[in-house]
């Protein structure tokens, strides 16, 4: 499901618009850079593979550090349960905390759209 919302998305988009994808589970990977090139988002989005922990605010970290330098109007499309949490369940999955977050989205003006998937959303 989030394969597909996300590619039903990034499809949907005008061209002009440049688009990156970072992936996160336990690790965070900022698998394609901003690019308006639909073919190589489309294959990024694909490599998204369901495991471990969730360190949803190191990715929310990794990303907003990469939109600092782009031009224009910055977003992020963020497909998530909405937990950040290790594998087991017991604790944080990442190391930035939701404050942190929050003021770098504040500090750069970067709008989240965010999109809750799965049974437990938080």
């Amino acid at each position: 499901e989030v394969v597909e919302a996300a590619r039903a998305f990034a499809r949907q988009l005008p061209g002009k618009d440049r688009v990156g994808v970072t992936l996160f589970a336990d690790s965070v990977d900022l698998v394609q850079d901003l690019s308006t090139i639909r073919e190589w988002i489309l294959k990024a989005i694909d490599r998204y593979r369901a495991s471990g922990g969730t360190a949803l605010y190191d990715a929310m970290t990794v990303t907003v550090n990469r939109l600092r330098k782009a031009e224009g109007r910055t977003a992020i499309v963020l497909l998530t349960d909405g937990r950040d949490e290790n594998n087991p369940g017991t604790g944080p999955g990442s190391v930035s905390t939701l404050p942190q977050v929050i003021e770098q989205l504040t500090a750069t003006g970067t709008t989240v759209y965010a999109i809750g998937l799965g049974p437990k959303v938080d």
